[in-house]
């Protein structure tokens, strides 16, 4: 008879934790419902994100920067250099005036860097850089650094100012040169 006790004393517990359990389980699942129709309320509403698919002609390239503090670096970057034959682009960045001069004069560099967040120890000049241009040579110029220090972008705007006057505008290539992520910006934000 105590066994007969103890088993009805057990289910009839059973039995209310079941209908306890019950009742917070209808909230919860009255609460996920509304949830759920709030999801797709904003779901329906909210604008698709655009993924980067790259078009048929996008092609990524191989690139090749040279720090250049002699003319006889130069004559290493010819074209006949089976190294500069394995990359698609061929980029200086010329230590001084002279050597500027001579890379805007060459026909086997595609790129000019120049650090514009510095004064430059020398003036770009219209023959030389339109020398460069009849050669398809572009200037690239480096943003990043004058987004850390206020007298890099004044140095920047000056520069860059210059050059854009001597080109009317082309063959500049902007790049970030950035350190941390913070430092990239959008087209639209370089121009203003």
């Amino acid at each position: 008879s105590s066994s007969s006790s103890s088993s009805s004393s057990s289910s009839s517990s059973s039995s209310s934790s079941s209908s306890s359990s019950s009742s917070p389980s209808s909230s919860s699942s009255s609460s996920a419902s509304s949830q759920q129709s709030t999801l797709r309320l904003t779901a329906q509403h909210a604008e698709p994100t655009q993924v980067f698919r790259p078009s048929s002609n996008f092609q990524q390239r191989s690139r090749l920067t040279v720090n250049i503090s002699d003319h006889s670096q130069l004559h290493v970057l010819s074209s006949a250099n089976p190294l500069t034959q394995s990359y698609d682009l061929i980029a200086v960045n010329p230590a001084n005036e002279k050597l500027f001069h001579a890379a805007c004069g060459m026909d086997g560099i595609d790129i000019i860097c120049v650090d514009m967040c510095t004064r430059l120890p020398f003036y770009f000049k219209a023959p030389t850089i339109s020398l460069a241009i009849q050669h398809g040579i572009m200037f690239e110029v480096a943003i990043a650094p004058a987004i850390r220090d206020v007298s890099a972008r004044r140095h920047l705007m000056n520069n860059v100012l210059q050059l854009t006057r001597l080109t009317k505008g082309k063959n500049i290539i902007f790049t970030s040169q950035a350190n941390k992520h913070m430092e990239l910006r959008g087209p639209y934000d370089i121009i203003n």
